[in-house]
């Protein structure tokens, strides 16, 4: 089944991203440090879809409060906490929303303007559990913008520097994630740095994780999720390098290594030469979809599991790693466009109906989160799943989406 306005993160991103971005990715990194966690990736050549059974006991829906003064155009982020969840409509409302894990609305902010307490743009957001803060970077006015959780200003602190996401790792640091962004003042040997660790107290800045002078930024649009939390802190993904680096202090520092067999150097920088070598978007999507090498472009990290998605050719992959069993499960599908495919190899059997299961965040809890629109209710009013039909009683088509909270499996 085709769904017309499907808002799922890997079918909106998968037809326009190409992936460049390395860390000093003309060199072979293999971390050898003992605290690294080594990852050996299947890589099955067969297809294999899972039911979302498999590795999931049960689907929680929380319908986000609906109101005139708060109307959700997308959820573009989604941050859950302790005790509230952060919803981020960074185009339609360009609004953040606090939400109570029931659903209920908390607190707005919506502060759009030139003043030193508004933002022109919101561009990503960072939040400090701790501290009850909101860090919003504002790329169109150069500024990093702190709130507290119930919507008070505090502070404007100017940002003149070029990054496309942002995190809060800890000690008054942000870090940001520069993409193939030229931050011409950070060159170093003809390269630039993925990352920046800017301390706002201090005004110190650290770059880190550097990429070569001549790979373009044409094209070039990013992956779901270039931070995410473990149990430790921040951890970034960053596009053709398979570490995932741990931000403490001022420096990134290898933490997971995703194994995809010997030859997976070799296919990187071939694939590579052959971006380099493309002259337009057109031939850049085409070099993308037929590349050889896996491409991870998910990563989320729970207290017992470990969550990725990535590509190789037109096979689309799920792999769920349990670190204390060193277990791996493994699902993959073949995506064909003309066939109206789906690049999602896990089939939701939990609640009779089969909204894809697409996970864009994660709690320390085991817990991974979804998002669904209310009018996709309209193509299973036949469903016998008494959760669900009471759900489709309290909802209307138009209502603000609705999150899922998944409950993991632990093995």
């Amino acid at each position: 089944m085709v769904y017309p306005r499907l808002k799922t993160y890997g079918l909106f991103l998968v037809v326009i991203t190409i992936i460049l971005y390395s860390c000093k990715s003309a060199k072979k990194i293999v971390p050898t440090n003992n605290t690294v966690l080594r990852i050996h990736v299947p890589l099955n050549k067969d297809e294999h879809k899972l039911p979302l059974s498999a590795v999931a006991d049960s689907l929680h829906y929380i319908p986000l409060e609906t109101r005139d003064d708060a109307l959700i155009g997308q959820i573009d982020k989604l941050i859950p906490l302790n005790d509230r969840m952060i919803i981020v409509d960074k185009e339609k409302s360009q609004s953040i929303y606090l939400y109570d894990l029931q659903g209920h609305l908390l607190h707005k902010i919506k502060r759009q303007g030139r003043s030193g307490k508004e933002y022109i743009s919101l561009t990503d957001i960072a939040v400090d559990p701790e501290g009850k803060r909101i860090f919003i970077w504002d790329s169109q006015g150069q500024k990093i913008l702190i709130y507290t959780f119930d919507g008070t200003f505090i502070t404007t602190i100017p940002f003149p520097y070029s990054v496309h996401s942002i995190a809060y790792a800890g000690d008054s640091t942000i870090v940001g994630y520069c993409g193939y962004t030229p931050n011409a003042q950070f060159s170093k040997h003809s390269q630039y740095p993925n990352l920046l660790f800017w301390n706002f107290h201090s005004g110190q800045i650290h770059p880190a994780c550097y990429f070569n002078e001549g790979l373009t930024a044409d094209h070039v649009v990013g992956v779901i999720n270039n931070f995410s939390v473990d149990d430790d802190g921040v951890v970034a993904l960053i596009p053709m390098n398979d570490t995932i680096y741990q931000t403490t202090g001022n420096k990134a520092t290898p933490k997971y290594y995703i194994y995809f067999g010997d030859k997976q150097h070799q296919l990187l920088q071939q694939y590579i030469d052959n971006l380099n070598n493309s002259i337009d978007v057109h031939r850049s999507i085409e070099v993308f979809n037929n590349a050889s090498p896996c491409l991870l472009m998910n990563f989320l990290a729970t207290r017992n599991l470990i969550y990725m998605f990535f590509k190789k050719r037109q096979t689309y992959y799920y792999g769920f790693y349990y670190p204390k069993s060193k277990r791996f499960i493994e699902a993959s599908t073949s995506y064909e466009e003309h066939l109206n495919g789906n690049r999602i190899p896990v089939t939701n059997d939990l609640d009779d109906i089969t909204i894809p299961f697409m996970p864009i965040a994660a709690d320390e809890a085991n817990h991974f989160y979804y998002t669904i629109d209310p009018y996709l209710f309209d193509y299973f009013k036949e469903t016998k799943d008494s959760t669900l039909r009471q759900l489709m009683a309290r909802v209307s088509p138009n209502d603000n989406p609705i999150v899922v909270k998944v409950d993991m499996k632990v093995w």
